[in-house]
């Protein structure tokens, strides 16, 4: 049951921060719908999702792992066999949230300007460096975070002890 609450645990860390990440919406129709699956194909929404997905099954590997004292990789291979066959299934469904968070926030006019923009050579460009750059953006934070941490550990250890927060 542990391991349950931790494998809920890492799903909910990877969709509360999208969901704060998350725009204020309209209800999408149909006709955003479609306008958004087009784009999607751009886009590769589909990617997108077994990115998600594979973000999961990576936090889930770590869970199990410390939860049950095996290794990363003996972990990773049970979630691999066990719990990945579902989450791959939902792909499809993670896709249409996709698709809904984009015609919620965007009008067919403004994501058929926007294919005709990714169809530039700027947008194609962005298209094909935007991931990299995020990857790039995402590990270089991650890096200058852990030093602040860090320091600000050290910097704040008696106060954090004196209020029960380290030992």
């Amino acid at each position: 049951m542990r391991i349950a609450a931790l494998a809920l645990a890492a799903l909910l860390s990877v969709s509360t921060a999208a969901l704060a990440q998350a725009p204020p919406g309209r209800a999408p129709d149909e006709t955003t719908r479609a306008a958004a699956r087009q784009l999607g194909e751009r886009l590769n929404f589909t990617g997108q999702a077994q990115s998600i997905v594979g973000s999961l099954r990576n936090q889930l590997a770590v869970t199990f792992a410390r939860a049950s004292g095996k290794t990363p990789e003996e972990a990773g291979r049970g979630v691999d066999e066990i719990i990945m066959p579902d989450c791959a299934a939902a792909v499809p469904e993670l896709v249409t949230l996709i698709v809904d968070a984009w015609a919620s926030t965007f009008s067919a006019e403004e994501m058929r300007e926007l294919q005709r923009f990714y169809a530039t050579p700027v947008g194609g460009k962005l298209q094909r460096n935007g991931p990299a750059m995020g990857q790039l953006v995402g590990a270089a934070s991650l890096t200058l975070m852990q030093g602040v941490l860090q320091r600000s550990l050290q910097a704040h250890d008696a106060e954090l002890r004196a209020r029960g927060l380290k030992n």
